[in-house]
């Protein structure tokens, strides 16, 4: 779906946190209501840590070679213990360095799990559940608190689907990860429009406990229809088969 110059606009003017309260609060209305615009957000969250993990992945490697100058052109009269501590702790560095480059998928899931903003806050109203509190909460990563309010909802309300996903999202980042599982699955199996979100976050909780191969076939269960999700399937799956064949 073609996405309009100005509703480009606006989510890079969110994601900088340029909006005003009540232009936030419209676009977040929006997000609720329009499934593309939450999925052009998501896709935009995920280049944006994209090419922030590369913008530190070349300053790392800037570091390093600057490590390798100095040990290779320190002056001669630098000699004796304090060379050769200067040298220890140049490997020391270095060593860190490459770790920070080489270290597994543990990282991969922190690269991909971007979540959509929760706004259930333009639904109606939630018996005693406050609907902008939960909102903020999720939104600030309080997931703790927000997994009440999730579950209440769910009482009054088994087949939200919506509900269901992010409350399924809390679990996994409170690593509650057999609840979680057992949501997403539930949830994947169904009908909804969350249904594919559901295998993305299946896929993201097998990343992070290591069952890379588990992933992938997860992964693939998204469908080209789904443009922008499958895109960022395919993405995923390249750098899992990188990692599963080291």
């Amino acid at each position: 779906m073609y996405m309009k110059e100005e509703d480009l606009l606006l989510i890079r003017q969110y994601l900088e946190d340029l909006l005003d309260e009540g232009a936030r609060e419209a676009f977040e209305a929006r997000l609720a209501e329009e499934p593309p615009l939450r999925e052009e957000l998501e896709l935009a969250r995920q280049m944006n840590a994209h090419l922030s993990r590369k913008a530190q992945k070349e300053a790392t490697l800037a570091r390093l070679h600057q490590l390798h100058r100095q040990e290779f052109t320190e002056p001669p009269a630098a000699q004796g213990p304090r060379r050769l501590l200067w040298l220890g702790g140049a490997a020391a560095a270095v060593a860190a360095v490459l770790l920070f480059l080489l270290w597994p998928s543990p990282k991969l899931y922190d690269q991909y799990a971007q979540h959509s903003p929760l706004s259930l806050n333009s639904k109606s109203a939630a018996g005693p559940v406050d609907l902008a509190a939960l909102d903020q909460a999720f939104n600030q990563g309080q997931y703790a608190k927000a997994l009440p309010s999730l579950n209440d909802l769910l009482q009054q309300n088994p087949n939200d689907s919506e509900v269901q996903l992010y409350r399924a999202i809390c679990l996994i980042e409170l690593e509650q990860n057999e609840a979680a599982a057992q949501a997403l699955q539930a949830l994947e199996k169904g009908n909804s429009l969350f249904q594919y979100q559901a295998s993305w976050y299946l896929a993201l909780l097998y990343i992070r406990q290591e069952k890379l191969e588990l992933a992938m076939a997860t992964l693939q269960k998204i469908p080209p229809s789904r443009q922008r999700l499958h895109a960022k399937a395919q993405t995923l799956m390249v750098e899992l088969e990188q990692q599963i064949n080291r």
